[in-house]
């Protein structure tokens, strides 16, 4: 991908690898505010290089070819801009030499901006009305959290509850895997159309829609805002961590990604019991080498409802 006066920006690259490196390393926030404050930094570093009239490459057909016009459509101009903004910077550390020792952390923390703003674009009055039922009715909560087994998953779900407004991946995952629950043994608690997502398939109650999504949540967006203490590893972003979340975003795969790891955490999530967690790491290892992609499968599972 070619990209216009590269000598411009890369002072403005480096400033912006350092000003989040600033806020990674803040143990007084935590972790939504810390990837709120993340969020502002690309976001005025990306408007400064626009200034500049200083631009990556369009991967605009790249996305377009991957997810095919109605979907890249579907997503709005916002989302769009983000995503192609990301695979740009992307594209920018993969022409630098010695491309192995560079901090993709930028680049993987736009897309998983991109993501989050899409999910809170296209799911909010869905999860709103989650939200209100369930966290005023302590019985539902009952039955949600009884099928989720890790007791800091059974946290982040009540944390999900008290949420106003903008919601995290992991918030989106936690509310719409306990609705899920919840109309699979209680149906009739939410509205028709949301016991429709929720009981369709491909359908926003699918594991293999929701864990990915939580894994995203996880290991991605707060992984890489907010490291634990003492783990190096969790600030420096590899081109493979970044081209896995590419190809569990969109289904790019230039280079067959391992998927390995991913599935094994799949199967041990706590979010999952242990016969679930091995049913859906299982059903992702096997569509893994032609996985269409999150952003796709949410897509499919929006418009295959609101087409009938």
């Amino acid at each position: 991908m070619e990209i216009d006066r590269l000598d411009q920006i890369a002072a403005d690259i480096q400033n912006l690898q350092k000003k989040i490196d600033v806020v990674r390393n803040d143990l007084a926030q935590d972790i939504d505010e810390k990837f709120r404050a993340i969020t502002e930094i690309l976001e005025r570093v990306f408007k400064e290089i626009k200034h500049k009239k200083v631009s990556f490459g369009d991967s605009s057909a790249l996305f377009r070819h991957k997810l095919g016009e109605r979907c890249w459509r579907w997503l709005g101009s916002d989302t769009r801009s983000i995503f192609v903004s990301a695979e740009g910077l992307y594209q920018y550390f993969m022409s630098v030499p010695e491309v192995d020792t560079i901090d993709f952390s930028p680049s993987l923390l736009q897309f998983c901006r991109g993501l989050e703003l899409l999910l809170n674009t296209k799911l909010a009055r869905l999860r709103g009305e989650i939200q209100g039922r369930v966290e005023k009715n302590g019985w539902l909560q009952e039955i949600a959290l009884s099928h989720i087994r890790g007791k800091e998953a059974k946290k982040e779900f009540t944390r999900a509850l008290r949420k106003e407004k903008y919601f995290s991946i992991g918030d989106t995952a936690n509310l719409l895997r306990g609705a899920a629950v919840i109309q699979k043994d209680k149906g009739g608690r939410f509205s028709r159309g949301v016991e429709e997502l929720l009981r369709a398939s491909p359908g926003l109650g699918d594991l293999d829609i929701l864990e990915p999504l939580a894994q995203v949540g996880t290991f991605f967006r707060n992984g890489k805002s907010h490291p634990q203490p003492d783990d190096r590893h969790s600030l420096f972003t590899s081109r493979e961590e970044t081209e896995l979340l590419r190809k569990l975003l969109f289904g790019i795969d230039e280079y067959s990604i391992d998927g390995t790891t991913l599935c094994s955490r799949v199967e041990d999530s706590p979010r999952l019991s242990a016969a679930e967690g091995q049913e859906t790491g299982a059903k992702l290892s096997v569509a893994w080498e032609k996985y269409p992609g999150l952003v796709k499968k949410l897509w499919q599972a929006l418009e295959s409802h609101a087409e009938r």
